[in-house]
């Protein structure tokens, strides 16, 4: 096997501030507690759901604040929405689903079982600014 090595031939698509820079943009953007609570909501009827053995942890909601505040910033805007996190939810959560295997037996999905839970559980009223 003749491979070469070819890190010379890559160049940066970003710096290292520029990423620094954009952590610290994420870091002002705001997250009312309604938008947090229906995050928790959201995650609790996950684990609730007949169809899931495990779903989203403390671990994930964490997770979709963090990139929920990144998504917002990345829009131009210095605070979440409840959309942001219906945009990101399935992307974030589905792989943590662990299914009850009777239910993956019939067909159901962690897909499904979160586009559900969407629909089941209301989202706050959007608010124009933080």
């Amino acid at each position: 096997a003749n491979l070469k090595d070819r890190s010379k031939e890559i160049s940066a698509v970003i710096t290292t501030q520029a990423v620094a820079d954009m952590a610290d943009l994420a870091a002002t953007v705001h997250v009312d507690t309604a938008v947090l609570e229906y995050i928790s909501r959201l995650c609790e009827e996950t684990r609730n759901a007949p169809e899931t053995r495990l779903g989203v942890s403390v671990r994930g909601a964490i997770a979709m604040v963090r990139a929920a505040k990144v998504w917002a910033a990345g829009q131009g805007r210095n605070f979440v929405l409840p959309d942001d996190i219906k945009e990101l939810a399935a992307v974030l959560w589905t792989h943590r689903f662990v299914m009850d295997p009777e239910a993956e037996f019939s067909g159901a999905t962690p897909e499904a079982v979160l586009a559900r839970v969407l629909s089941d559980i209301a989202a706050p009223q959007q608010r124009a600014t933080a």
